[in-house]
């Protein structure tokens, strides 16, 4: 029996499986054990999740025992039901529901991809526009489009347009199969077997390791839960709509009873204390002994009163369970947890800044232990603890010696030419070879102060690295209203700007609503100044001028938003170059000093 504080929940998860690695290896003179004799046991559903697939990660193979599968939690089971109400009439997608689909497990893409694809739409409607002199169309309709059509080819020959090809014969097929008369769930195995995912993930879950094994086990217990809802639907000849059936999945954080078979496996049993009620395990550890989370001593039942019932069905006074009563019940299930292990106990708990030990992790002070191993007990783990020895020691001989085994027997990342900073840069060129007496260096003004201050972060997105946000592509937005703006009406600016809206990245309804209200009082104050503009002497000379002046070597190129004259009393003409800040901060006074 052992009780360790760690300094974070990084660290406890190392303790766990260099604990359990070890006893399934032999180490620490003790017999091999058997991962299927081995438990973690957790407070709470939503930990027990969360510690299976940090251990799978660790090369620990968990399978959850926490009361049944959630549904809504697998993404696979959200974009199959989500293609399955639009197969069924229900609720039709929408743009931004192919996007997500062609990011997720069916699509297969990444965010990278799927930025790509949006541009590579939007720049060939664009181009037929143009040629068909007519308004280009917005993002969502065009996704919608690919996928209601799909075609012998993909709309964009990419991994994107491929992406969309697949989702719009997906959906095809599940409409083909619903409109012969097939049922929602042969509907769905219509949906299920054009995805082509049932191979993939079965080899992987048997023949694989680690995090990918692990989340294929889930993945098709998943999907054989979804299957099994639909087929009790059908058998039972239930009476509610399959709509509503479906709206639920979505939303019931409830698990599924289900006569599914579950993957069978040898693996580390990762569950509740009540999942564990009447099971024993060689080795056991025990997690989540928190302050105020175990044990957890807020008030159960209020809202419905159940356990004032049940109280109540026994004979005695109905009220509600005391502060005490509570405490006695959370010492209960520390102590039925505990008594599951046979032979070996360990009690892990976080000791940081936010986080403290319980006062049930007290009561085995007397088998207090410190600092106990978290390296990986992996191919992998051991090349990190030999080069971390011989970067702390270069003399280190059986460091040396361990690595170069390693290396022979190709474990990656034991090669030294497979370390980081080891391998030459690929190129020492200068961006700019000043050596030829021709050559210019340009110059954005925009960018010689982000230079000043970060020279690195300059760089890094001068050669394509930097990620825009929603500001700036509101800020490109609002100045393009401003260069195509003929009179100074703040609703027509507004109208030029949303009609550029479907560009603009939004992860939620409310920031769209809330960049709308910035756009409307961004272009009113920009009407303000275009009619206090009007009321004056001045004169435009030029919007969006581009300007290039040569400075020794250096050429300053830039764009000026706006020019404008004003005819001075001494016949003199003062130019005035407008530059339209749309970012989040105002430039501070002592920067316009300069000029």
């Amino acid at each position: 029996m052992q009780f360790a504080s760690v300094g974070s929940s990084a660290e406890q998860l190392g303790v766990i499986a260099h604990r359990l690695r070890a006893r399934r290896l032999g180490l620490g003179a003790s017999e091999r054990t058997d991962w299927s004799d081995m438990a973690v046991i957790c407070r709470s559903r939503s930990e027990a999740l969360r510690v299976s697939r940090a251990l799978a990660a660790h090369q620990v193979p968990t399978g959850i025992a926490a009361g049944g599968i959630v549904l809504r939690e697998h993404q696979i089971v959200r974009e199959l039901v989500r293609l399955l109400q639009h197969a069924l009439g229900l609720v039709p997608l929408s743009g931004d529901d192919v996007l997500s689909l062609a990011g997720g497990v069916i699509g297969g893409l990444d965010p990278v991809a799927i930025r790509r694809l949006r541009g590579a739409l939007l720049m060939q409607e664009r181009r037929d526009a143009r040629a068909e002199q007519r308004e280009p169309g917005a993002i969502e309709g065009l996704v919608l489009e690919a996928v209601a059509h799909p075609g012998d080819t993909p709309v964009i020959d990419s991994s994107g347009g491929r992406a969309l090809r697949r989702i719009g014969l997906l959906t095809a097929a599940a409409s083909r199969a619903h409109e012969a008369g097939g049922t929602p769930r042969e509907t769905l195995w219509a949906l299920w077997e054009g995805t082509r995912l049932a191979d993939r993930w079965q080899a992987e879950a048997l023949d694989g390791r680690g995090v990918r094994a692990d989340e294929a086990h889930r993945s098709l217990d998943a999907v054989m839960g979804l299957f099994f809802v639909l087929q009790r639907h059908e058998e039972q000849d239930s009476e509610q709509p399959i709509g509503e059936l479906l709206d639920d999945l979505l939303l019931s954080a409830v698990p599924e009873d289900s006569l599914a078979q579950r993957s069978e496996r040898v693996a580390v049993t990762v569950t509740t204390p009540q999942g564990a009620i009447g099971r024993e395990f060689s080795v056991v550890a025990v997690l989540g002994v928190q302050d105020g989370a175990w044990p957890n001593l807020r008030a159960r039942g209020s809202l419905l009163g159940t356990a004032a019932l049940e109280r109540w069905l026994r004979g005695a006074e109905a009220i509600p369970p005391s502060r005490k009563d509570t405490m006695h019940d959370e010492l209960r299930l520390f102590v039925h947890s505990c008594a599951r292990a046979r032979d070996e106990l360990l009690v892990v708990a976080v000791s940081d800044d936010e986080q403290h030990p319980s006062p049930f992790f007290g009561l085995g002070r007397a088998h207090l232990r410190e600092e106990l191993p978290s390296s990986r007990l992996t191919l992998r783990g051991a090349v990190a603890e030999m080069r971390r020895r011989l970067a702390l020691d270069p003399g280190d001989d059986e460091a040396l010696r361990s690595i170069a085994a390693l290396a022979r027997e190709s474990v990656p990342g034991a090669r030294p030419s497979e370390w980081y900073g080891v391998l030459p840069p690929s190129t020492t060129a200068p961006l700019f070879d000043l050596d030829d007496p021709e050559r210019s260096v340009p110059v954005s003004p925009s960018q010689l102060e982000r230079a000043e201050t970060c020279p690195l972060d300059w760089a890094i997105a001068s050669l394509g690295g930097g990620s825009g946000n929603l500001q700036a592509s509101l800020g490109t937005l609002v100045h393009h209203a401003l260069e195509t703006a003929q009179q100074a009406d703040a609703e027509a600016m507004l109208d030029a700007v949303k009609a550029e809206w479907g560009k603009l990245p939004f992860d939620a309804e409310w920031e769209s609503q809330r960049a709308e209200r910035l756009a409307r009082a961004m272009t009113e104050s920009l009407a303000a100044y275009l009619r206090s503009f009007e009321a004056s002497e001045r004169s435009l000379l030029g919007r969006e001028t581009a300007f290039s002046i040569p400075i020794d070597r250096a050429v300053l190129r830039g764009t000026a938003d706006r020019l404008e004259a004003t005819q001075r009393a001494d016949g003199a003409l003062e130019i005035t170059v407008l530059d339209l800040k749309t970012g989040r901060t105002p430039p501070f006074r002592r920067h316009f000093c300069r000029f």
